[in-house]
């Protein structure tokens, strides 16, 4: 095995111990605050990991690359947590599986969002591009998240009302 292989097999072993530390990290975190926090940390450290790629194939700093590696794992890994604790707190618990499946299904809007991003920037020979606009629309859902707040807080008090 290469130095490359290696360090790739070393990159993708830390990515995913920051995805499981997510979930601990980013369920303490809704312990604590609430949903609305929550998304906002786990949308704030999606922003943060695409600017570091993005930093990183612009100026060709693989310490940026792997600070952003590190950072979508761990984005990633706290999604699930926001689904469980949206479809929970919104909900209830009297069909929690049926809602969080449901919820869950977001993920594939995720996936054929990323697959057209990439064709639009001109595919995988454009990465740039293509974490740029990765970069874009998760600083739009990230500043999403301040109309959701006031949305989500009108509608629980009108939940809880019933």
């Amino acid at each position: 095995m290469g130095i490359d292989a290696a360090f790739a097999t070393l990159l993708v072993g830390l990515v995913s111990t920051c995805n499981g530390l997510a979930r601990v990290v980013v369920g303490m975190i809704y312990d604590r605050t609430n949903v609305k926090v929550t998304m906002f940390v786990d949308g704030a450290v999606a922003a943060v990991a695409c600017g570091c790629i993005i930093g990183a194939f612009a100026t060709g700093t693989p310490a940026l690359y792997i600070a952003g590696a590190l950072c979508c794992g761990f984005a990633y890994g706290g999604e699930p947590v926001v689904a469980s604790a949206f479809a929970r707190q919104r909900y209830g618990s009297a069909k929690y599986p049926l809602n969080l499946s449901v919820i869950n299904t977001s993920i594939i809007y995720g996936s054929l969002l990323s697959m057209a991003a990439q064709a639009l920037a001109g595919g995988v020979d454009s990465p740039l591009a293509v974490f740029t606009i990765l970069g874009v629309l998760s600083v739009v859902a990230l500043v999403d998240v301040l109309p959701f707040s006031k949305k989500w807080d009108a509608d629980l008090r009108a939940t809880r009302a019933r």
